[in-house]
Parts: C-alpha cells; sequence; structure tokens
C-alpha cells in the first residue's frame, strides 16, 4: 500500500487565515517523514507552522527549487528549526539574479548573502542536484529542467548579470 502525501501551503500570498507573503513554501508529509519544499522569502513559515501544528524541527529534508529570494528567504530560520535536515538544490541556486524594474533600474532578486553562507556552513548536509535526486522515499527532485524554447513566458525581464540590464 502506498503512503499518502499531504501537502499543506505554508506561505503564498494568497492564503487564507495565515500570514502572507510574496513567496512560496510547501510542506510535504509522507507518513512519520516530512519535508520543506522551499522555504518563503522570511521566516514567515515558522509563525504559519506553529499556527497550522506543523512541526518545522521534525522535516528531514529542504529541497529549494531555485535561488530566487521569495523561495529561498526562509532558509537560515528553516535550518536553524531543523538542523538534522539535509538541503537539496542545485549550485545555480547560489549564483546571482537581477530582474528589471518599471522604471529601468535593476533590482537582486537572488538568495541573499546570509543565506548563502548558511548554505556553505551546512555543507555536509548539503545534496547538489543536477539529475533526479531521491530526497525521501519514492519523493523525488527532478534535477535540471532546460528551457529549450524562446515562447515561454517567464514573468518578466530576469538575467543573471547586473550588467545585463
Amino acid at each position: 500500500m502506498k503512503e499518502t502525501i499531504v501537502v499543506t501551503t505554508l506561505v503564498e500570498n494568497s492564503v487564507r487565515g495565515l500570514l502572507a507573503e510574496h513567496g512560496l513554501a510547501f510542506h510535504l508529509q509522507a507518513g512519520p517523514r516530512s519535508l520543506l519544499f522551499d522555504t518563503g522569502q522570511s521566516d514567515l513559515l515558522l509563525h504559519n507552522s506553529l499556527k497550522l501544528r506543523i512541526s518545522v524541527a521534525d522535516v528531514e529534508a529542504i529541497v529549494l527549487s531555485h535561488g530566487h529570494n521569495d523561495h529561498t528567504g526562509g532558509l537560515t530560520a528553516a535550518h536553524e528549526a531543523a538542523p538534522q535536515a539535509r538541503l537539496f538544490l542545485h549550485r545555480a541556486a547560489l549564483s546571482p539574479k537581477f530582474a528589471r524594474n518599471r522604471d529601468g533600474t535593476t533590482r537582486s532578486i537572488g538568495m541573499d548573502e546570509a543565506t548563502a553562507d548558511a548554505i556553505r556552513k551546512a555543507a555536509k548536509a548539503v545534496v547538489w542536484t543536477t539529475k533526479p535526486t531521491e530526497v525521501l522515499d519514492g519523493i523525488f527532485v527532478t534535477g535540471e529542467i532546460p528551457r529549450p524554447n524562446t515562447f515561454e513566458d517567464i514573468g518578466g525581464h530576469f538575467f543573471r548579470d547586473a550588467d545585463s540590464a
């Protein structure tokens, strides 16, 4: 018999009955085992998890889908709450990322330096993912997903080099 996986939204910008912010964080519960998928923009996931009676301290893994700050900003708080959790991410998550504002100026949307430092300090707990990787029994991350076409709308003008503006 396969286990049921319960996915709970901890952070997003329109969640009801909880505090909201631009960003994303999910808690996945598979029987007695659990993980976080992304960590939102701040430590807000800790507040919302308490309200939902979800123990972040028990998570075994934290998966970062990509390196934008609205998906990684709560990592330091999450990893402090669950120091035993292994971290799953692609190395490119640590690289700088930028977006163009409407007025033509540029802003950083990448992982902040404190979060990157927390990942470097947890080096033994980091699993660098480039291909499908099992996070917990039967739960995988895909690894790299190429974008081989030019017609996908990525939702804004994003780039990796501040000088590309």
